[in-house]
């Protein structure tokens, strides 16, 4: 099992160390696969020594959206079968929105995902989606049969902002 929190947690250490445990026995082509199915070759490219290139304390002077690919890329590393994303799309900088959605999907093809979102757009991709209010199931379906429902779901969608939405639902 991996998991892809809100708040990526980055160790001290180098870029690799962060990705990969120590004695995960990964040969150079192997390692390079994960890097790219998490969209992470432009951040190692950059860095003054690739993937050796130590962190400073929680990924500092990595944007938002980089530490999330790191994140990512430490969940494929591990190559789960289930993996748990957390909010993983909520503070993600515009730069590199593209990317961490094409390394999610990458992370989540072929395994069992539970995915915990506020964004719709992160939400629809789910094969099964349930709508939690006031801590009660009040839907569930695919997204084009809760949009068919014209529900709690379908009004969120309209709104396009699932927070507002919860919040005058919860008053």
């Amino acid at each position: 099992m991996a998991l892809v929190p809100q708040e990526p947690i980055l160790f001290s250490g180098t870029l690799r160390e962060n990705i990969f445990s120590k004695d995960n026995g990964l040969d150079q082509a192997h390692v390079d696969r994960i890097v790219s199915m998490a969209k992470c070759n432009e951040l190692v490219s950059r860095l003054p020594q690739g993937l050796d290139t130590p962190l400073v304390k929680s990924g500092a002077g990595l944007s938002s959206g980089e530490r999330q690919l790191v994140s990512i890329a430490r969940a494929l590393a591990r190559n789960p079968k289930i993996i748990l994303l957390d909010e993983a799309t909520s503070y993600i900088d515009s730069q590199t929105e593209a990317a961490i959605h094409q390394a999610l999907q990458n992370l989540t093809s072929g395994r069992t995902c539970i995915l915990v979102a506020h964004r719709l757009s992160t939400a629809r991709t789910a094969d099964k989606i349930v709508v939690m209010k006031h801590g009660q199931v009040e839907e569930y379906g695919t997204h084009g049969d809760l949009m068919a429902g014209r529900g709690l779901y379908w009004r969120l969608s309209r709104q396009g902002d699932v927070a507002s939405e919860l919040e005058k639902t919860s008053s």
